[in-house]
């Protein structure tokens, strides 16, 4: 019996110290489970630097703003005869490293249908035509031009609205209108080449809306509503200016000229680009914005006189960086009213973009248009005077 008893307290010994083992094991093991948190989180956190904002650091465009260009008549006639046909005027162009470019612009002094050639009405008649087979190969070379002269409608209303059709088929982008009065038509939206360079080293291309507006002023003075479309787009955005007028073969701008022209700039135009005179003409900076009255023939078929086979180009650079400019790039806006709209609805400040000028010269006194030589571009710098 005294052994059983010995026994027995021996087991109840070993049971109540493997008890107390247990729960000095729970409690080490449970008092690292319920640290505080503050605790664990100093001993497991991780530091992580916030990703750098990604920006635009550059946004440049670049033109090459180019006088008239008239593909009928004694250019067509050239150009029929040759190999290379259609692509014979634009031949020489390469000249200008258009790679460079993110836009060409230019003055279409004719219209462009289906009617034909009619060498009296041409000549004698002065009544233009270009033939839209020429739209492909002008297409390679310029992305917009003007429609506000004296010729655009020398194939009537049917005839500028067919030239509409053929511009557009071919992704040409046009503006203005030869009828002075139509305020409706005088200013047209058109959508600008723009690269953009981000911090993270990602370049994007992207289309950003300008107001262009083109005048034909040949035959009379300009009627006060439709100068003040300058005004009311310029509100909105950037304003190009091009209008159709002075004296023809005239070296120098008349006083209509500057007074019309300067008048364009004080209601907002960032510069005023004109043609009509078939020559180059002076050019002046006002209000601190390019006036240029005149860039002359590019493509044309004047040969009579050496004044007449150069020109004044410009080559433009300009900086849109900033302002919103992403988002602007991203108006779906074909018209002044829509741009206006959907700068209201995201609050947008409007484009300012800077603008560098250097002064070309072309050449056609061969009989076909390429880039003039020192000799020529000496002349065109001492015809503009800036």
């Amino acid at each position: 019996m005294k052994i059983q008893k010995t026994l027995q307290k021996a087991l109840s010994f070993l049971v109540f110290g493997g008890v107390l083992l247990l729960l000095a094991v729970f409690a080490v093991v449970a008092g690292h489970l319920w640290q505080p948190k503050s605790e664990i989180s100093v001993q497991t956190e991780v530091s992580i630097q916030p990703e750098p904002e990604v920006v635009v650091e550059a946004a440049t465009s670049r033109w090459l703003m180019a006088g008239d260009i008239f593909l009928g008549r004694g250019t067509n006639s050239i150009a029929r005869k040759s190999p290379l046909t259609t692509a014979h005027p634009f031949s020489e162009l390469h000249t200008f490293e258009r790679e460079n470019y993110t836009d060409w612009i230019a003055n279409l002094e004719c219209p462009v249908t289906n009617n034909g050639h009619n060498e009296y009405q041409e000549m004698e008649k002065l009544i233009f035509n270009c033939d839209p087979d020429y739209l492909p190969e002008m297409k390679k070379w310029f992305s917009v031009v003007s429609l506000a002269n004296n010729h655009t409608n020398n194939q009537g209303k049917d005839g500028f609205l067919e030239t509409k059709q053929h511009l557009e088929a071919n992704q040409i982008q046009y503006f203005g209108t030869y009828n002075r009065y139509d305020v409706d038509n005088i200013c047209n939206v058109v959508k600008i080449t723009t690269n953009i360079k981000k911090s993270d080293g990602s370049e994007t291309g992207a289309s950003v809306p300008f107001g262009f507006c083109g005048y034909h002023l040949v035959f009379g003075e300009i009627p006060e509503a439709s100068l003040q479309e300058i005004a009311k787009w310029s509100e909105v955005l950037p304003v190009i200016a091009m209008p159709h007028s002075g004296i023809e073969y005239q070296t120098h701008a008349n006083s209509v000229q500057e007074t019309t022209f300067r008048k364009m700039i004080e209601l907002g135009a960032d510069m005023v680009i004109g043609s009509h005179p078939h020559v180059a003409q002076n050019a002046e900076f006002f209000n601190g914005k390019l006036i240029a009255y005149s860039l002359g023939n590019f493509i044309f078929d004047q040969w009579r006189a050496p004044y007449e086979t150069f020109s004044a180009v410009l080559d433009v650079k300009i900086d849109l960086a900033g302002q919103d400019l992403e988002k602007w790039a991203q108006a779906d806006c074909e018209t002044l009213v829509a741009c206006q709209t959907y700068r209201d609805e995201l609050r947008l400040s409007k484009l300012e973009p800077t603008y560098n000028f250097d002064v070309l010269s072309s050449s056609n006194s061969a009989k076909i248009t390429e880039k003039g030589d020192g000799q020529t571009l000496n002349t065109v710098k001492q015809r503009l005077g800036i």
